[in-house]
């Protein structure tokens, strides 16, 4: 009878897990590769699910279906959902309608806090052989592989949650603003398209370079005083090149 529970065990702990749903459609989430903590699932609208350094497009909503483990995958700033993993070395598309995505915790085989993802329009989608599920692409996106837990390692992913960043989309306009003072710290708000003033943090191909740019996420900036005719400079504190 001992030797039949230690079996048992051992068969369970095999697999990714069962449990009951974890994520919460209110919240929202990063998903970062097992391999490479710094490869995010993002949408950049390519119209598929592009790999890189965070960005402001890397949270994600869970938003539970009817199924045990099973969500629609909805980016939180396109609005753009999760499609099919089920067709082996395509690229993930993005699109309008959702797709049911099984995510379960693979911690037994993939270390902890390691998650598979895999749409459930195909025969086996529980992370055992024959499962298609999300896989890093080494061209910076990710595909439908091969995805038993255990054996293909960049078919895992850590889910965390993360509260998006403010100001980000979505937020009511237009704002009210207040008059400038020198010393002061402001978020700048383009009144007419709609965007803030920020850095280069939402680039999407991995690089970095001193420029500033009108995004969904603004940079909290410093005035500074200018001419004696009211300018100010705009002083955004970055340390490395002392703005």
């Amino acid at each position: 009878m001992k030797k039949k529970r230690i079996l048992l065990l051992g068969m369970l702990f095999a697999a990714c897990l069962q449990l009951a749903a974890q994520f919460s459609a209110d919240k929202t989430y990063t998903i970062v590769n097992r391999n490479d903590a710094n490869v995010y699932m993002q949408d950049n609208g390519t119209g598929r699910i592009q790999l890189g350094a965070m960005n402001d497009n890397s949270y994600w909503k869970l938003i539970p279906t009817a199924n045990t483990n099973c969500y629609n995958v909805q980016n939180a700033v396109t609005g753009k959902y999760m499609q099919s993993t089920a067709s082996d070395g395509v690229a993930v598309a993005t699109g309008d309608s959702p797709v049911e995505i099984c995510i379960l915790d693979c911690s037994a085989g993939e270390g902890d806090g390691m998650y598979g993802m895999a749409s459930t329009d195909q025969g086996t989608f529980n992370f055992t052989s024959g499962t298609f599920g999300c896989n890093w692409h080494g061209d910076g996106y990710v595909q439908g592989f091969a995805a038993a837990s255990g054996t293909n390692h960049r078919s895992f992913w850590k889910i965390v949650e993360e509260a998006m960043p403010q100001p980000i989309q979505g937020l009511s306009s237009p704002y009210a603003g207040v008059a400038p003072a020198v010393g002061s710290e402001y978020y700048l708000y383009n009144v007419k398209t709609g965007k803030w003033m920020g850095d280069n943090h939402t680039n999407t191909d991995n690089t970095w370079t001193s420029h500033g740019e009108l995004g969904p996420r603004g940079r909290d900036i410093e005035l500074k005083a200018g001419n004696a005719d009211g300018r100010f400079q705009l002083n955004p504190k970055l340390s490395n090149n002392q703005s």
